[in-house]
């Protein structure tokens, strides 16, 4: 039988994208898996190939085909459980909890195709990225044929291709059998992901390698005091990797100074790579007290303990192989804790030692276990980079040809926040290095959403490709870079007014001499108040398609985009994204089976009657053959040849015969109905929170956000700006680490409101406006929205103290109830000129509001004055709009004046205080309260 995979995974363009870092995890899809339009059959198709019918023994024969390949370069493979979702849904290209990078899965596929791969340096991938399929039809002999494939197909992961050379697991023989990676295949491999590399305790000293080998060079494993100054109160973690099947690391453990509990100390390779560790405990004598070996394919978990510390005898521990083979080499965490004293959660420690603080350095691991914030920013830099000028220069990542990949972690802190990288091209008469890739992947689901800009050496910006731009990750690419050139990169926020201006990231910029190209399939524009445009696509052979969505600018003051739909011939929905106007945008990858579709361009918009013209282009990357397609099978073949026949030929609709596997009608249609209309959260999630559309829907919450009302305060005719920070989002409560952002429900009436995607506001008063203005807001987690709430203006000074919109004597009761209050009163305790003391002043804003009151007709509008709210539940109010006299035949308690005069509204809290200005206050009370209040309500 043979295996033609060479030819079956390669971009139309022949472009490739470097940098891909394949420190990946895996895991095995589980039965019933949806793997395009079949399910996967994985564990039935292999388990009856093992000696007792069950995974364990074809599962480390797969993970071995893996292993060859990592050991002998900058790679770890790690396995991790798999929920079940399909395969190629969307989300993070590498590092989503839901499944590993790789996810191995089995369907029906050609009959004599063993497996098929996608490779980490195709730019199509979105969540197919390094998977690999098996052939349920396919007749696999044994379990040595499962590995002769499954060592290809990990071999087509990390990038190579097929080879001529019949010695090469990379040949695609008449009968797959096993083969050792060839000297060139293993030159091809480094040349792509470099050597493998020692780890950070074993760094390059002037020139010259250093080691942790040996109990004299033992790294120190220092306690973290992550509570007060307990030392030991948070557990100390770090990283290693065994670089060769000869390489170990020692470590001394530091008991804290007075601690003499107990030490637990866990090894842990699962998830992280497929070393087999063994751990030993060595006491300060360097005599062994414990040896525990993890031999199973997979990685393991292996913990050892000191019963009784003393901090005068620190131990020692080694770590090494317990294989003889490919899994004596892999990367690992290691985690001391100091178990009486320690303060920290299971879950806490489980998420510092999974890998993902793999690449930070001793400093940074050590920030991040005594931060008290589970989302802990990166590398902060407090604006230290922002211009070239003060950039970070970067090294050549270790283990590559010099200037051909920098690395960094960083982080965007809001706002206008930037870091700026310094690079330079590598020789390229020394190695090719004309096009430039830089990859920037956020860290944090449902955070940051990032921009990247690349500048020459004189500062200007240099023209990049936008390759790939959502769900977690951009991806630029310049061509026609010059040799041995500087060359700075910019990372920012895609909208520093955005909810997502903050998070960390990993940046990695590479050089090669191909670039991926993406070809443009549609385009046009979108007329101003037009339904939309409507394009048609017919698929002959199964497809993956990476599509790029570009739109033109329609000015900043316009929040627009375009939201395109792929729908089947039964018009069902298959697919949507948002591109938002002046961006372009890459969604899920498509993968699409023969038909016919329909690609819709409609128009959206938000807090305009009318969308805005907007031109768009269209462009997509394939895999180059059929994709999971049973070629053979009549009935999936709608547009093949027939009459006459022609088996290297599609006949698609308008008479045109092509040898193309999909092709896009050249005529445009506009979309004849309007389309549904969109609640503002529906629009708000596409306009402003689509770039991590796979993300919200994996997210649930137990409740949504709760939007809690507030009052700020402005000067008459002055504009009010408030930062997000201290916006109407600050005090409002959702999930923990929703992202909120506000829904406007109602403007003011007397003024001009701008209320930013981040909560940031700037109101605006109408000339000469003295009094209390009004507008009111949902908060959103892209999720649920939450009840509206009120956020009260206020505009010079005002009475009304508790927020019923009249200035009566019932606000005069609540200043006198709370007056001496200091710091921290609002305006419903009395605070009426925001200071936030209660005090004479606001007694004087209270007489000024019923006074103005007074001027401009103290009686309430009869049309005003029903028990009937307005829609936002607020009460009535008067016509004049300003807080107004309540006018009541009934009193309550005799009138406000004579109250005053009997001392009855007078607390001795208030006499005490004011007894050296007692005339200043009666003169007060009697020109406000005597003069204007009739009664009492």
């Amino acid at each position: 039988l043979v295996e033609p995979l060479e030819s079956r995974i390669a971009l139309d363009s022949d472009g490739f994208l470097t940098g891909a870092d394949v420190h990946l995890t895996l895991s095995f899809a589980p039965d019933g898996t949806q793997v395009g339009d079949a399910t996967s059959g994985l564990y039935a198709k292999f388990n009856p190939l093992t000696t007792d019918g069950q995974a364990a023994q074809w599962q480390a024969t797969v993970l071995e085909g893996f292993q060859t390949w990592a050991s002998l370069t900058n790679a770890d493979v790690g396995v991790v459980a798999d929920n079940g979702d399909p395969i190629g849904m969307g989300g993070f290209r590498q590092g989503d909890e839901r499944f590993g990078d790789i996810r191995i899965s089995a369907r029906p596929l050609a009959d004599e195709v063993g497996a098929i791969s996608v490779p980490v340096t195709s730019v199509v991938g979105g969540t197919w990225f390094a998977d690999v399929v098996f052939n349920t039809n396919f007749q696999f002999a044994d379990l040595n044929q499962v590995l002769a494939i499954a060592m290809h197909e990990a071999g087509n992961v990390f990038g190579l291709v097929d080879s001529d050379d019949s010695d090469s697991p990379l040949h695609a023989g008449v009968k797959p059998s096993v083969k050792t990676p060839t000297p060139d295949d293993i030159s091809a491999l480094q040349s792509l992901h470099g050597t493998r590399q020692p780890d950070i305790h074993e760094p390059i000293l002037n020139g010259q390698p250093t080691n942790n080998d040996t109990f004299a060079d033992a790294t120190r494993i220092k306690p973290v005091e992550r509570v007060g100054d307990i030392s030991g109160s948070g557990p100390s973690v770090t990283y290693g990797d065994l670089t060769t099947a000869a390489d170990q690391d020692v470590y001394r453990i530091d008991i804290p100074g007075d601690y003499t509990g107990p030490v637990t100390v866990t090894v842990k390779s699962a998830g992280i790579s497929l070393l087999a560790p063994r751990v030993e405990l060595f006491n300060d004598q360097e005599q062994l007290l414990q040896s525990v070996d993890a031999a199973d394919w997979g990685g393991g978990v292996v913990s050892v303990t000191v019963s009784n510390a003393d901090p005068n005898h620190d131990p020692y521990l080694v770590i090494s192989g317990a294989t003889d083979d490919s899994r004596a080499i892999g990367g690992y965490s290691l985690m001391v804790r100091y178990d009486a004293i320690d303060q920290t959660t299971a879950a806490d420690r489980e998420r510092w030692t999974d890998g993902s603080l793999r690449f930070l350095s001793q400093d940074e691991i050590d920030k991040v276990i005594k931060s008290q914030s589970h989302r802990h920013l990166l590398n902060e830099d407090f604006g230290g980079n922002d211009d070239p000028d003060e950039g970070t220069e970067l090294e050549t990542a270790a283990g590559y040809v010099e200037d051909t990949r920098y690395e960094a972690v960083g982080s965007i802190e809001g706002g206008s926040d930037v870091d700026v990288y310094t690079i330079k091209s590598p020789d390229q008469s020394v190695v090719s290095g004309s096009v430039m890739t830089v990859d920037v992947r956020a860290l944090d689901e449902g955070h940051l959403i990032p921009r990247v800009t690349v500048l020459d050496k004189d500062r200007n910006s240099v023209a990049a490709r936008i390759l790939t731009n959502g769900g977690g990750e951009l991806i630029v690419q310049v061509t026609g870079v010059q040799s041995r050139q500087e060359y700075f990169v910019r990372v920012g926020a895609a909208d520093a007014n955005g909810p997502f201006a903050t998070g960390n990231y990993e940046v990695t910029v590479s050089f090669g001499d191909v670039a991926a190209e993406l070809t443009e399939i549609a385009g046009g524009t979108v007329s101003e108040g037009a339904n939309g445009n409507q394009h048609t696509l017919y698929v002959a052979r199964p497809q993956l398609f990476h599509v790029a969505l570009a739109v033109g600018d329609v000015g900043a003051s316009i929040r627009a985009a375009l939201v395109a739909t792929v729908r089947n011939s039964q018009g069902e929905m298959l697919y949507e994204f948002a591109a938002q106007a002046g961006q372009t945008r890459t969604g899920s990858e498509m993968l699409l089976n023969p038909g016919t579709y329909t690609i819709d361009m409609v128009p959206r918009a938000l807090g305009v009657v009318t969308t805005p013209a907007m031109d768009y282009s269209l462009s997509v990357a394939t895999i180059s053959d059929p994709f999971l397609g049973l070629v053979e099978d009549p009935t999936n073949q709608p547009f093949q040849c027939t009459d006459p026949p022609n088996p290297g030929s599609f006949c698609y609709p308008g008479s045109i015969t092509s040898h193309e596997l999909y092709l896009i009608d050249n005529t445009t249609s506009s979309i004849p109905a309007p389309p549904p209309a969109l609640t503002t959260d529906a629009t708000t999630a596409l306009l402003v929170g689509d770039w991590w559309a796979w993300y919200w829907g994996t997210i649930s919450t137990a409740a949504p956000p709760t939007a809690n009302a507030d009052v700020v305060y402005t000067a008459i005719n002055t504009t009010l700006a408030l930062s997000a920070n201290v916006g109407p989002l600050a005090n409002d409560l959702g999930a923990p680490e929703a992202i909120l952002t506000p829904l406007l429900e109602s403007g003011p009436a007397h003024g001009t409101l701008v209320l930013d995607p981040d909560g940031a506001l700037q109101y605006t008063p109408d000339a000469g406006f003295e009094g209390a203005d009004y507008f009111s807001y949902r908060a959103y987690d892209f999720v649920h929205a939450s009840e509206a709430a009120t956020v009260t203006l206020v505009v010079g000074s005002t009475g009304d103290f508790n927020g019923d919109r009249f200035v009566n004597g019932a606000d005069f009761l609540v200043w006198q109830m709370n007056f001496g209050t200091t710091n921290s009163a609002t305006l419903s305790s009395g605070d009426g000129d925001g200071d936030g003391d209660v005090d004479l002043a606001d007694l004087a804003a209270w007489s000024h509001a019923v006074n103005r009151a007074a001027s401009v007709g103290s009686v309430v509008a009869t049309s005003a004055a029903s028990s009937d709210t307005d829609p936002v539940g607020r009460p009535p109010v008067a016509q004049t709009d300003r807080p107004v006299i309540r006018t009541s035949s009934a009193a309550v308690d005799g009138t406000a004046a004579s109250g005053i005069a009997s001392g009855r509204l007078r607390t001795s809290r208030l006499s005490r205080a004011a007894s050296a200005r007692a005339s200043e206050v009666q003169a007060m009370f009697a020109s406000s309260v005597d003069s204007v209040l009739a009664d009492w309500p």
